[in-house]
């Protein structure tokens, strides 16, 4: 549903996006699934100290050296609404996530790795007057690890924006 710069109230945006990649969660940052390099094996009575050159959450090596890239899976979907109450100046907006990982398990040990993530959040704007922007927002997280157990937080906050 369209809006115009000067008619804003009744639109609708809809948003949404997937990937399925192995080796890139750089493009998420800080996305690791808690995945690190195994210990080397000693060589001579001595372990080997060994720098992979790479981000974390990437790649994990095994014992035996073979490299394995991690997997993720993600999806996003969001939806914003501009209320028919004072031309628009009144909107809402929610959207879901989540991001999993088939592979993270595996390689280390089941109660620090992430199986998957799930997010979602709902907001209420409100441009009072000019510049001037009043939101507040409620969002839930649950992370998942590879062990069965999981991790959820629940937050609340309130912004405000000056505009110029």
């Amino acid at each position: 549903m369209p809006a115009t710069e000067t008619k804003k109230s009744n639109s609708l945006a809809l948003t949404g996006e997937f990937a399925l990649s192995r080796g890139v969660a750089d493009q998420y940052v800080g996305l690791t699934g808690g995945v690190a390099n195994a210990a080397l094996a000693p060589v001579m009575g001595v372990t080997p100290t060994f720098t992979p050159n790479i981000d974390n959450g990437l790649i994990v090596y095994s014992a035996d050296g073979t490299a394995h890239l991690i997997q993720w899976q993600t999806f996003n979907v969001g939806i914003q609404y501009y209320l028919p109450i004072n031309n628009g100046k009144v909107w809402i907006a929610g959207a879901y996530s989540r991001g999993s990982s088939n592979n993270t398990g595996p390689h280390n040990s089941l109660a620090t790795t992430r199986n998957h993530i799930d997010w979602a959040d709902a907001n209420v704007f409100w441009d009072v007057v000019g510049g001037l922007r009043l939101g507040v927002e409620y969002s839930y997280t649950r992370d998942t690890y590879n062990d069965g157990i999981f991790a959820t937080n629940h937050r609340v906050q309130g912004a405000a924006f000056y505009i110029f």
